[in-house]
């Protein structure tokens, strides 16, 4: 083998892949290869464009900083190129996708003299378009079956979240393609819970939407949209309040409402009907009872639950019911209501039964009083 025939191009912008790319390459079995890194330069056709302006060397590879070679796949690489006919431009050879779990395209090895006659333009089937120039050199391209790396090891949230939506984005907008692989991550989702294939999914989701708007241009990642991603990460991976702002830095002051006066500032002119839970909060220093430990009865105490409501338990004529628990509280009869009227603590009853007509006319019998003592539930009936 002669020396430096061989120039290994890293891209990298950053991603937290790269130290396992650096390290593998490192690795390799063989150190007959020039390696030299292209690093922030965007879009991707233009660092793809800066491989060929540097390219001195009869070879050259091109190694994306998401891509971890086994250790003798440089060897490979630059013994199958050297084997191959001289009209062939470019050897693209396979790759295992980990997070996709399959056999992907690839690492790319390339004959500099003919790479030298082409030129890498700003549009998402870049290489695709390489390819075509190749053609009308002359030169052809094989794609070799052998898996000689890794691909998708390692990612983030946001990593896998870019990564699903630009490729999304570009089958869409370049071949119409739409492809089940976001599938099977909603699918792993459900099971697992993992953050990653939810990030995943929602990376697809937003290219998707917004494959039919994006201009047919390389990747760059200077122009991420990124405020859907952050917006997610708020809601998903961090601790936050019911709500909190969009954007960051974005001034949302002069969008809110005017201060509202309490329904207590209002000077009525006749008296207002108040919701369910407004009229209970304002019961004060009595104990509260749900009459009804049905389905009405749940309905009615997760209404309360929400709102910081919490009763002292349920009141049913269904004598097996006595003395049960129904959602952590005790169930009573209605003699039950009777025995505390009788000790001078009349209590306040909301009634959460289809039969509500007839539980008025006991609860009055026994002198309770209808919107002061007890009160019937409608938005259960």
């Amino acid at each position: 083998m002669q020396n430096y025939d061989l120039t290994v191009f890293l891209l990298t912008v950053g991603d937290p892949a790269y130290p396992y790319c650096e390290k593998a390459l490192k690795e390799q079995d063989v150190r007959f290869f020039r390696y030299e890194v292209i690093e922030n330069i965007a879009p991707m056709n233009a660092a793809f464009q800066e491989m060929i302006n540097r390219a001195t060397t009869k070879y050259f590879i091109q190694l994306d900083e998401d891509m971890i070679l086994y250790p003798t796949a440089i060897k490979k690489m630059y013994n199958t190129m050297q084997a191959a006919p001289d009209d062939v431009g470019m050897i693209c050879f396979s790759l295992w996708d980990v997070d996709l779990c399959k056999k992907i395209l690839g690492v790319k090895i390339y004959r500099t003299s003919y790479m030298k006659k082409v030129n890498w333009q700003d549009l998402k089937a870049s290489e695709m378009n390489i390819l075509n120039q190749l053609n009308e050199f002359g030169a052809k391209w094989v794609v070799h079956p052998d898996i000689i790396g890794e691909h998708g090891a390692i990612y983030t949230t946001q990593t896998i979240y870019l990564r699903y939506k630009t490729m999304y984005e570009k089958n869409i907008c370049t071949w119409n393609l739409l492809t089940n692989d976001i599938k099977n991550k909603a699918e792993k989702y459900r099971k697992t819970g993992d953050m990653l294939d939810l990030f995943a999914l929602l990376g697809a989701a937003h290219g998707i939407i917004e494959a039919p708007y994006c201009d047919d241009r390389e990747k760059d990642y200077r122009k991420y949209n990124l405020e859907a991603l952050t917006a997610f990460q708020k809601l998903f991976l961090n601790k936050m309040d019911f709500h909190t702002s969009y954007a960051e830095g974005e001034n949302t002051q002069g969008h809110l409402f005017p201060k509202e006066m309490s329904i207590e500032q209002v000077s009525w002119k006749a008296p207002i009907e108040l919701d369910l839970v407004t009229k209970v909060k304002e019961i004060k220093n009595r104990s509260i009872f749900i009459w009804g430990a049905g389905d009405g009865g749940r309905k009615t105490i997760e209404l309360f639950e929400y709102n910081g409501i919490i009763i002292d338990g349920f009141i049913d004529r269904d004598n097996n019911k006595a003395g049960k628990e129904f959602l952590n509280k005790v169930i009573y009869l209605p003699a039950h209501i009777q025995h505390l009227i009788s000790k001078g603590v009349k209590p306040f009853v909301i009634i959460a039964s289809v039969y509500g007509e007839a539980i008025k006319s006991q609860l009055t019998e026994m002198g309770m009083i209808e919107n002061i003592d007890f009160i019937l539930n409608h938005y259960i009936l």
